[in-house]
Protein backbone atom coordinates (compact mmCIF):
# COMPACT_ATOMS: atom_id res chain seq x y z
CA UNK A 1 0.00 0.00 0.00
CA UNK A 2 1.74 3.13 -1.28
CA UNK A 3 0.41 6.46 0.51
CA UNK A 4 -0.72 8.81 -1.48
CA UNK A 5 1.42 12.53 -2.23
CA UNK A 6 -1.54 14.13 0.15
CA UNK A 7 -1.26 11.70 2.82
CA UNK A 8 2.17 11.81 3.11
CA UNK A 9 2.09 15.57 3.26
CA UNK A 10 -0.73 15.44 6.21
CA UNK A 11 1.44 12.58 8.05
CA UNK A 12 4.95 14.28 7.90
CA UNK A 13 7.11 13.89 10.95
CA UNK A 14 5.82 16.15 13.69
CA UNK A 15 2.42 16.30 12.27
CA UNK A 16 -0.23 15.50 15.03
CA UNK A 17 -2.69 12.32 14.44
CA UNK A 18 -5.96 11.16 15.73
CA UNK A 19 -6.79 7.68 15.08
CA UNK A 20 -8.82 4.26 16.50
CA UNK A 21 -7.05 1.37 18.04
CA UNK A 22 -8.07 -1.92 15.93
CA UNK A 23 -5.37 -4.06 17.78
CA UNK A 24 -2.65 -4.67 19.99
CA UNK A 25 -0.04 -6.90 18.96
CA UNK A 26 3.43 -8.39 20.39
CA UNK A 27 5.12 -5.16 18.55
CA UNK A 28 2.98 -1.96 19.35
CA UNK A 29 -0.29 -0.46 19.14
CA UNK A 30 -2.54 -0.41 15.58
CA UNK A 31 -3.93 2.53 14.43
CA UNK A 32 -6.74 3.52 11.90
CA UNK A 33 -6.25 7.20 10.56
CA UNK A 34 -9.47 6.88 8.29
CA UNK A 35 -9.81 11.04 7.87
CA UNK A 36 -6.27 11.27 6.42
CA UNK A 37 -5.76 8.45 4.00
CA UNK A 38 -8.11 4.49 5.18
CA UNK A 39 -5.31 2.56 3.60
CA UNK A 40 -2.47 3.85 6.20
CA UNK A 41 -1.69 1.82 9.27
CA UNK A 42 -0.30 3.48 12.60
CA UNK A 43 1.89 1.82 14.79
CA UNK A 44 2.48 2.91 18.37
CA UNK A 45 5.36 0.67 20.12
CA UNK A 46 4.77 0.07 23.38
CA UNK A 47 7.84 2.45 25.14
CA UNK A 48 5.61 5.46 22.66
CA UNK A 49 2.56 4.76 24.84
CA UNK A 50 1.50 7.48 27.25
CA UNK A 51 1.56 6.68 30.63
CA UNK A 52 -0.04 8.41 34.10
CA UNK A 53 2.05 8.98 36.78
CA UNK A 54 1.07 5.73 38.52
CA UNK A 55 1.33 3.34 35.78
CA UNK A 56 5.01 4.94 35.47
CA UNK A 57 5.80 3.67 38.66
CA UNK A 58 4.61 0.52 38.05
CA UNK A 59 6.49 -2.21 36.57
CA UNK A 60 5.84 -1.56 32.85
CA UNK A 61 6.29 -4.50 30.41
CA UNK A 62 6.09 -5.42 26.41
CA UNK A 63 3.47 -7.55 28.40
CA UNK A 64 1.48 -5.45 29.97
CA UNK A 65 1.71 -1.76 28.66
CA UNK A 66 -1.57 -1.54 26.32
CA UNK A 67 -3.18 -2.19 29.47
CA UNK A 68 -1.37 0.01 31.80
CA UNK A 69 -1.86 2.70 29.19
CA UNK A 70 -5.74 2.26 28.89
CA UNK A 71 -5.19 1.55 25.40
CA UNK A 72 -7.62 -1.28 23.76
CA UNK A 73 -9.74 -2.16 20.50
CA UNK A 74 -11.91 0.96 20.08
CA UNK A 75 -10.00 3.37 22.31
CA UNK A 76 -9.39 6.82 20.39
CA UNK A 77 -5.82 7.84 20.67
CA UNK A 78 -3.65 11.00 19.69
CA UNK A 79 -0.30 11.37 19.13
CA UNK A 80 2.67 12.66 16.56
CA UNK A 81 4.02 11.34 13.62
CA UNK A 82 7.87 10.10 13.83
CA UNK A 83 8.24 8.63 10.71
CA UNK A 84 6.38 6.98 7.75
CA UNK A 85 7.11 4.60 5.82
CA UNK A 86 5.66 5.73 2.27
CA UNK A 87 5.75 2.77 0.15
CA UNK A 88 4.61 0.51 3.32
CA UNK A 89 1.92 2.50 4.21
CA UNK A 90 3.02 2.68 7.84
CA UNK A 91 3.23 5.28 10.20
CA UNK A 92 5.02 5.13 13.54
CA UNK A 93 3.39 7.62 16.03
CA UNK A 94 4.60 8.70 19.28
CA UNK A 95 1.61 8.74 22.08
CA UNK A 96 3.78 10.24 25.15
CA UNK A 97 2.47 12.99 26.89
CA UNK A 98 5.82 14.82 26.54
CA UNK A 99 5.13 14.95 22.48
CA UNK A 100 1.02 15.36 22.81
CA UNK A 101 0.84 17.52 25.52
CA UNK A 102 -2.17 15.58 27.24
CA UNK A 103 -2.88 11.95 28.06
CA UNK A 104 -3.34 10.45 24.33
CA UNK A 105 -5.83 7.63 24.91
CA UNK A 106 -9.95 9.18 25.56
CA UNK A 107 -11.15 7.36 28.08
CA UNK A 108 -14.81 6.46 25.68
CA UNK A 109 -14.72 3.88 23.22
CA UNK A 110 -16.27 5.90 20.50
CA UNK A 111 -19.57 7.67 21.32
CA UNK A 112 -19.73 8.47 17.44
CA UNK A 113 -16.95 7.63 15.33
CA UNK A 114 -15.88 11.19 14.45
CA UNK A 115 -17.22 12.55 18.18
CA UNK A 116 -14.24 10.58 19.96
CA UNK A 117 -10.93 11.47 17.53
CA UNK A 118 -12.72 15.31 17.83
CA UNK A 119 -12.91 15.20 21.55
CA UNK A 120 -9.49 13.93 21.94
CA UNK A 121 -7.89 16.29 19.55
CA UNK A 122 -9.67 19.22 21.44
CA UNK A 123 -8.22 17.79 24.85
CA UNK A 124 -4.60 17.46 23.26
CA UNK A 125 -4.83 20.69 22.45
CA UNK A 126 -5.89 22.45 25.59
Amino acid sequence: VVLSAAAALALAPGADVVGTVHGVREYGVLVNMPDVDPDAVGLITFHQLPLTAEAAAAEVTEENAAEVAGVHDGAAVVGRVLDVSRREGVVDIGARAALTGASAVAASTTPSKKAAPKAAVAAAKK
